[in-house]
């Protein structure tokens, strides 16, 4: 009778040089042992070897708990822009709804579109993926600067006023907030916290 196990290439040579060693715990499917597709009652036992470990492969490469080597930083990243972009939004909004916009789109789609090749660059020196976030955020900070400047020049907004009674107090609560949470946070192993939260 031929037996045909399904595993990865990586198994497969310690499986070659050391023989297999049987799968045990509470997640197997029926118990503790080696787990192979026979050709009795099957059609094609090699084909269902290959694709059970297939499946494997993809099942271990998305696997919870595995975190990309990016991602965290990514995420962290992506939330900073993202509150940015909240916290400058009513500005674009009066902008618009003057209708003097032409400036005022001209230099901040400039800078927006000139994410592109500084973002190429980056990548073709070999920088992190996630510097293109960093200068994603340096590029929205000085669009939102202009924006102050040009509704200050232009429609006589109180940009110091917004400064001082929106961005700085948002600022200093994210400082209040963020630092003790990440001060507390170091403390912690990942399997603690996993507990606490799940």
């Amino acid at each position: 009778m031929d037996c045909y196990h399904g595993t990865s290439h990586t198994n497969t040579a310690s499986i070659i040089n050391n023989g297999f060693r049987p799968s045990d715990g509470d997640n197997e499917w029926l118990c503790d042992g080696i787990y192979t597709f026979i050709d009795r009652g099957l059609k094609n036992p090699i084909e269902a070897a290959e694709k059970w470990s297939e499946s494997r492969a993809i099942k271990s490469k998305y696997q919870f708990g595995a975190v990309p080597q990016y991602a965290v930083e990514f995420t962290d990243l992506i939330l900073i822009y993202m509150l940015i972009d909240a916290l400058f939004c009513p500005l674009w909004l009066f902008v618009d709804a003057t209708g003097k916009i032409r400036t005022h789109q001209i230099v901040t789609g400039l800078l927006i579109l000139s994410n592109i090749p500084i973002e190429y660059v980056l990548q073709k020196m070999h920088f992190s993926p996630n510097s293109v976030w960093y200068a994603r955020i340096i590029i929205n900070v000085v669009a939102n600067i202009f924006r102050l400047v040009y509704m200050l020049k232009v429609f006589r907004f109180p940009s110091c006023n917004f400064v001082v009674k929106v961005i700085i107090p948002v600022c200093i609560t994210s400082v209040i907030v963020v630092f003790p949470t990440w001060y507390v946070y170091s403390f912690f192993d990942d399997s603690i916290l996993n507990t606490i939260f799940l």
